[in-house]
């Protein structure tokens, strides 16, 4: 899959010399927080939104069938640490070939958790410097940077801030524990050796509608007739995977499951599947 996403992005970027240094103006980077204050000792949570110029995309931290991730990189006061980045779910682009993508488009905020170091003086501010990396497409492709900073004051007493903002991209942050929202999976395999037929199939505990399947990187691994069906509250994912001559299949696929609830809001889950190729055994979560 990864040598696929490469050809492709080097045919798509031909025609981008025309639009040299473009990237850096389709899209616009800014830094929230959600306290205006924060104390010594306290958490919070960085923002970093980006603003797409209409009919173009970046894409997901695995990008797909072709593309490039979009990469955060903070610089950082002394006594604050950056937790990993939070991507919210994407949406899935079907291109001529069956090329699917896993973008964003319009804007999105992607997530950083921060912690302060219990010693960190008050009575100051300190700033917080985001550096975003990107590759904007639309019939072509440019890559593009760039950076924004934040300023945030140290108190006695956080402050609150931005609360609605956060509240609607936080709940577009996959869930790491989904066993709230569906049951264990239960996987069967078929085939042998470097290619397989995998099932992988669970029920979900509540009303739920637009599922979408989006795959992290599996290495060299190549999936095939990617297909979900969902009868009553039951959903199966078949796809073949294939390995390259001189590879191993995946033991753990990391994945998420998207769908939106029965309000309508789009949510995801984080979906791991692991795999025992060798004893034809799989277990879900």
């Amino acid at each position: 899959m990864r040598n696929l996403g490469l050809a492709i992005l080097s045919l798509m970027l031909l025609p981008a010399a025309a639009l040299a240094g473009r990237g850096d103006e389709l899209v616009h980077v800014s830094v929230l927080s959600d306290v205006s204050a924060v104390k010594p000792g306290g958490t919070f949570m960085l923002g970093v939104m980006l603003k797409i110029e209409a009919g173009w995309h970046v894409y997901w931290k695995t990008p797909g069938d072709s593309g490039l991730p979009t990469k955060v990189t903070l610089d950082l006061p002394s006594g604050f640490t950056a937790g990993t980045v939070e991507y919210p779910v994407p949406t899935r682009q079907v291109m001529a070939g069956d090329i699917v993508n896993n973008i964003y488009e319009n804007q999105v905020m992607l997530l950083v958790p921060i912690t302060v170091a219990g010693d960190v003086p008050i009575g100051r501010a300190v700033t917080i410097a985001a550096h975003v990396k990107w590759l904007v497409c639309k019939e072509e492709c440019v890559p593009g940077a760039g950076e924004a900073s934040i300023s945030i004051s140290m108190a006695s007493d956080g402050g609150a801030a931005n609360g609605e903002l956060f509240r609607q991209w936080e709940a577009q942050i996959p869930l790491a524990d989904g066993s709230g929202v569906i049951s264990a999976p239960a996987v069967k395999i078929s085939g042998s050796g470097a290619a397989r037929h995998v099932d992988v199939s669970f029920s979900w505990k509540g009303d739920v509608s637009e599922i979408e399947w989006f795959v992290a990187d599996v290495g060299e691994a190549l999936l095939k007739n990617v297909k979900l069906q969902t009868a009553g509250n039951v959903t199966t994912i078949s796809f073949d995977i294939e390995a390259p001559v001189g590879t191993s299949l995946p033991g753990k696929m990391e994945s998420v499951l998207a769908f939106a609830d029965a309000s309508g809001i789009r949510k995801g889950v984080e979906f791991p599947v692991s795999v025992d190729w060798e004893n034809i055994a799989a277990v879900g979560r």
